[in-house]
């Protein structure tokens, strides 16, 4: 408590002695201004910033080397140019006789371009608080800056700062503002540095921060050169300086310099003995141990031979004096005292405060004891060298006394390795801190320990030893030693993991046998079961492999066998896991099964990757093929037993059903497999074949009832699958990669059709044709979209693009960069289906969109539900308000086109005026379209 109060009081006496010391200057420099105008005021407040920035790189400098504090060196560094642009402000300043430079304006740049550089330079301070650099490079970067600013001053008259008779500009007033700002964030940014920065000197940076703000506004308030708010604003300025100088002083010289005075008289308090001499060997400082242990007198001037050595060797062949004479430092040792009977362990350490040697540190510590209970080990030091097994010896603090010929044989280390360290020397890295807290724990308990650790040899290798540590304790019960006991288990580990790989391997394919398969089995079905998600097991057989065995033999039956099992390796994903069963039986686990469609890709990439030879034998090739079975948890079987069972039945059916096949447990599966590979296959052909085609749904006016275009509708009839309908085909088409193909031919035919209307009805009519999300993946659509146009000879306003709302969810930037390539290409870009998926604001404001189509579940319910209606109106509204265009889809009664028409709805499609035609119809309808049949 008495410290605290002592620190606050030190805080205390230092902001008053800046407060202090900031009044005497502000005083001087105001009866300045009095008595001899504003000129002389300005050039002593301007040179004292100029001195201080100097002085504090000068400080940072000379300092960095002691303290290696890399944000204020970077300070020092930015103010000493800060100071320079000063300087040239100064020089430059109206009535100022050094300069033949006259502007106002110059002298403005200089003033504008140093508070920026400034506030520049506090804000990236702040990522320095924690962060190297090289001086070197940035004292270069930051004269290259200064270098330019400097040009720009002088060489730049824009912008004006400063009109005679009128006063500031605003470009002026703008650029102290965005100094201010600039200030101000980098006043947050030392806020919430926390610890990063210490209190004292984040007060000071933000104090001096505060005063620049301050003086800033100050700045911008003028209108004369030698007006009173400019006057303010210097005695500000200079209070910042002064402040900030303060903290450099305070930061880099003051306190350290106080904390080497404060260590100077600290090292009373190492309990050895501690003795300072010079390059003679005179004694210069002891401590209080080595005073009371040496008898030492200062004032005596006594070298340290004869104080702290042993008296029976000379001077002249004293190991430790003769370290002292050559200037070289003494690692620790243990030298016999004849003199008192005792061993010492004796270190000299040389004193280098600057890049001369003035004297040496010599640190004794008594190990008599040490040394006597070494010698009672001699006893049987036969037998401690000759065990196989390792012993190691550490006294009571844990320091390594003595270790047998095994540690060696074992580590690598020898004696001279290890001798006073720690056992940690030894340590792997493998265990964390919890196993070495419960070893100690029990070994405080208990006095001894055993069990299985994993250690490091002097080469890097890492090995499992097994450990046993006793505590040997004197009569008083304090504890004199721990003696370890340990053996390499290095080969009996390896026989052990040998055995437990192979019992849980096949020793043939090195797969997973069928235990421990079964265990991967029932850890991701709990894992399924916690996430609620689904996996698959695939029960894969060899078809015809007994003939194989029986034919050509055993060996070439396993050299397939292991030939399949690579192969099926390659096919699956790094996570999956094949096992084998059994025989010529694989099990195959796929975890995160999304769909029944994945799963028969997979089974039908497995089957057709065996069209080439597996094996040959003799140079004859060995074709195979296989049988799938797949079994899906939870949906078919909910237990190990269960899911092997039925994944194993729908094998042997694919067997039945003439091999090289797969089939699904359940027949549903089975059905709807089968059905999406026929589908797969003949949309693969359906172009080619002349199976796509388009159909055409007018769109109407909702003033006019003309036609003004129609919205272009792919449809697939195949001769054996009849009509597919485009719910099932295109998301088909998505994953199989067709759509792209598919896209483009759609788009092509559309804007042949348009083309033809164009002619007939001698107006401007447009197609919209719908776009895939994957179309836009690719990113080429904005090119397919120009191509086609131009082929066709039409212009850009003749296509409209339609696009779903799920396109716009994820937000690409890849995705917004195409539509806003093709809305500037002119073509108009509509959102389909608008409010049934994850209708936002946003989607219109922040994408190019030029029609909303509002969907039919919404204009089904205008005339029965209220908030069909509501809804319906508000998305005109909003549309109309950001300036698009509304259209009505499913308008089937005219109910329903009344309602539009009054909330001022501007695009009609639906079955109340026609359902989509062909192509031919299309043409007819518009040849033959009358309004007035609506307008009754």
């Amino acid at each position: 408590m008495v410290m605290g109060k002592c620190a606050e009081v030190h805080k205390m006496s230092n902001f008053l002695s800046l407060a202090f010391a900031s009044v005497i200057l502000i005083s001087v420099l105001i009866l300045v201004n009095v008595q001899y105008g504003f000129l002389l005021f300005h050039s002593l407040a301007e040179l004292v910033c100029v001195v201080v920035g100097i002085i504090m790189f000068i400080v940072a400098c000379n300092t960095h080397t002691h303290i290696k504090n890399y944000f204020l060196l970077y300070l020092g560094i930015g103010y000493f140019w800060v100071s320079l642009l000063d300087l040239c402000h100064l020089l430059t300043y109206e009535g100022m006789p050094f300069l033949n430079i006259s502007s106002t304006n110059v002298t403005l740049h200089f003033w504008i371009y140093a508070r920026g550089f400034e506030a520049f330079l506090m804000l990236s301070a702040a990522l320095f608080l924690n962060v190297k650099f090289n001086p070197t490079k940035v004292f270069v970067v930051t004269f290259v800056a200064t270098a330019l600013l400097l040009y720009l001053a002088i060489y730049q008259e824009q912008p004006i700062f400063f009109i005679d008779g009128q006063g500031l500009t605003l470009a002026k007033i703008l650029s102290e503002y965005a100094i201010i700002a600039t200030l101000m964030f980098a006043i947050i940014l030392y806020w919430r540095a926390e610890d990063k920065i210490i209190a004292k000197l984040k007060f000071y940076l933000i104090l001096s921060i505060m005063l620049t703000i301050v003086a800033e506004l100050f700045f911008t308030q003028y209108v004369s050169v030698y007006g009173l708010s400019n006057q303010i604003g210097h005695v500000f300025k200079v209070l910042s300086f002064v402040v900030i100088f303060f903290a450099f002083v305070l930061t880099m010289l003051k306190d350290p310099f106080s904390l080497l005075t404060l260590t100077a008289h600290s090292y009373d308090a190492i309990p050895q003995p501690a003795i300072v001499v010079d390059h003679l060997g005179i004694i210069r400082q002891a401590n209080q141990s080595a005073k009371s242990v040496f008898n030492i007198d200062l004032e005596d001037r006594t070298h340290f031979h004869f104080s702290s050595h042993d008296q029976k060797i000379d001077v002249v062949d004293c190991e430790i004096c003769q370290h002292l004479q050559l200037g070289k430092a003494m690692s620790a040792k243990v030298f016999e005292n004849t003199s008192n009977r005792t061993w010492q362990l004796i270190s000299l350490t040389p004193i280098q405060p600057s890049n001369h040697e003035t004297g040496f540190i010599q640190i004794t510590v008594d190990v008599s004891k040490q040394i006597e209970e070494k010698r009672s080990f001699r006893l049987a030091g036969a037998i401690f060298d000759n065990l196989s097994e390792g012993i190691l010896v550490t006294d009571e603090n844990l320091r390594i006394v003595s270790i047998n010929k095994a540690v060696t044989n074992i580590t690598g280390y020898t004696k001279q390795d290890v001798l006073n360290k720690k056992p940690s020397i030894f340590a792997s890295g493998r265990h964390d801190d919890a196993f070495y807290k419960a070893m100690w724990q029990q070994i405080h308990q208990t006095d001894q320990w055993q069990g299985e650790i994993w250690n490091r040899k002097k080469s890097g290798i890492e090995y499992p030893e097994l450990l046993s540590i006793k505590v040997l304790r004197a009569e008083s019960g304090e504890v004199s030693q721990y003696v370890s006991v340990f053996s390499d288990i290095s080969q009996l580990k390896a026989v052990e993991n040998k055995l437990r790989y192979q019992a849980h391997h096949d020793l043939l394919t090195d797969l997973p046998n069928r235990l421990m398969f079964k265990n991967h089995l029932e850890a991701a079905m709990k894992h399924c079961k916690r996430n609620q998600s689904k996996l698959a097991l695939l029960f894969v057989d060899i078809d015809n492999f007994k003939s194989i065995n029986d034919s050509l033999g055993h060996t070439v039956g396993d050299s397939v066998i292991i030939s399949v099992s690579k192969h099926i390796k390659t096919i699956l994903r790094d996570d999956d896991i094949i096992g084998r069963y059994g025989g010529d039986e694989f099990v195959i686990l796929l975890e995160n099964i999304e769909s029944n469609d994945n799963l028969s890709y997979i089974a039908e990439k497995l089957i057709n990757s065996l069209t080439q030879p597996i094996f040959y034998y003799e140079n004859m090739p060995i074709f195979i093929s296989i049988s799938i079975g797949l079994c899906l948890f939870p949906d078919d079987a909910n237990s190990v037993e269960q899911l092997i069972q039925y994944a194993d039945s729908a094998m042997y059916k694919a067997k039945k059903a003439g091999k090289n096949h797969f089939v699904f447990h359940s027949s549903k599966d089975n059905d709807k497999a089968k059905r999406r590979l026929l589908l797969e296959s003949r949309l693969r052909e359906a172009i080619e074949n002349n199976e796509i085609y388009i159909v055409y749904q007018p769109k109407i006016n909702a003033d006019t009832y003309q036609i003004s275009g129609a919205e272009a509708l792919v449809r697939w009839n195949n001769p054996v699958l009849g009509e597919v309908y485009p719910d099932e085909f295109i998301p088909l088409a998505e994953s199989i990669g067709v759509i792209h193909k598919l896209g483009e031919f759609v788009l092509r035919q559309a804007l042949v059709e348009v083309g033809k209307w164009r002619k007939i009805s001698k107006r401007n009519l447009s197609v919209a044709v719908n776009f895939s999300s994957k179309q836009f993946i690719r990113g080429e659509l904005d090119e397919v979209i120009k191509s086609a146009l131009h082929a066709s000879n039409l212009p850009s306003e003749a296509l409209e693009v339609e696009i779903t709302e799920s396109l716009l969810l994820n937000k690409s930037k890849a995705v917004k960069t195409l539509l806003q390539s093709i809305s500037a290409s002119g073509v108009s870009i509509a959102i389909d289906d608008f409010g049934t998926g994850y209708s936002a604001l946003s989607y219109l404001k922040n994408y190019p969109i030029n029609v909303v189509k509002i969907d039919k579940s919404f204009i089904d319910g205008v005339d029965i539900s209220n908030e069909d209606s509501i809804l319906v109106k508000t998305i005109i509204v909003m549309a109309h308000g950001l300036g698009m265009s509304v259209v009505a889809e499913g308008v089937e009664n005219k109910q329903q086109l009344a309602f539009f028409q009054n909330e001022q709805g501007d695009t009609v499609q639906g079955y109340y005026f026609s359902k989509p035609l062909l192509k031919g119809d299309f043409i007819n309808t518009l040849q033959n379209w009358n309004v007035k049949i609506y307008r009754k």
